[in-house]
């Protein structure tokens, strides 16, 4: 009893930092009932461990002749694992990848603010959540007259946010991502995006490509 009890709280420590989802997807009629099969999708996104110093980057937007510029910094503060497999078989594609947040502060013109204190003043991270391998070739036979089939798969429609506590400190931003992605964290701040996975189905012929069937997978 006392091992199943250590198990379960070894669980639940694990959960309080990461967030987790597992999904059908179902992708056996699409464009003329055409059959790309079905997958098992699992998505796992833990927070980094330890403090996370910011990259600083600057871009010019222009908007017929109105010029802003953005200052933005950008944090490490996790990493995703990604994964599908086809139902009934041995195929598995799986992926691992470092995720960053990122804060932005804007000015009218071609001058850029280089002031580290708007970027410290910031209270909510934009963290993305896309996977790097998208998209991914299943393992079936393409539309007739194409090459492959390909999905794009998305969940919480590539982002989340979370609260941040950034630092100025020797004239860098630092902050601590611990935490971050836990579920307390990420679901205290998002809604309706976390409930879905957005899907994209293609087949491709180098750079031809016909859709397939695109939607939301709920979760």
């Amino acid at each position: 009893m006392k091992m199943i009890a250590a198990l379960t709280l070894f669980s639940l420590s694990l959960s309080a930092f990461a967030v987790t989802k597992s999904v059908q997807a179902d992708f056996t009629n699409l464009y003329r009932g055409y059959s790309a099969g079905s997958y098992k999708v699992d998505f796992k996104l833990a927070s980094k461990p330890s403090l996370s110093t910011a990259q600083i980057s600057t871009q010019v937007h222009r908007n017929d002749n109105d010029f802003t510029c953005v200052t933005s910094a950008k944090f490490e503060v996790g990493q995703m694992t990604f994964s599908i497999a086809q139902n009934g078989s041995s195929w598995k594609k799986v992926t691992t990848q470092k995720i960053f947040g990122e804060v932005s502060h804007t000015v009218d013109g071609t001058e850029c603010d280089l002031s580290l204190e708007n970027l410290a003043s910031q209270n909510t991270l934009y963290v993305t959540v896309t996977p790097q391998n998208n998209p991914v070739e299943l393992p079936v036979k393409a539309f007739p007259g194409y090459e492959k089939t390909q999905v794009y798969l998305v969940p919480f429609d590539g982002y989340v946010y979370v609260d941040a506590d950034i630092k100025l400190v020797n004239n860098s931003l630092v902050l601590n991502p611990a935490g971050f992605l836990s579920e307390r964290s990420v679901f205290s701040r998002n809604t309706d995006n976390l409930r879905r996975m957005f899907f994209y189905v293609q087949s491709s012929t180098g750079s031809s490509h016909l859709s397939l069937g695109n939607g939301h997978i709920s979760l």
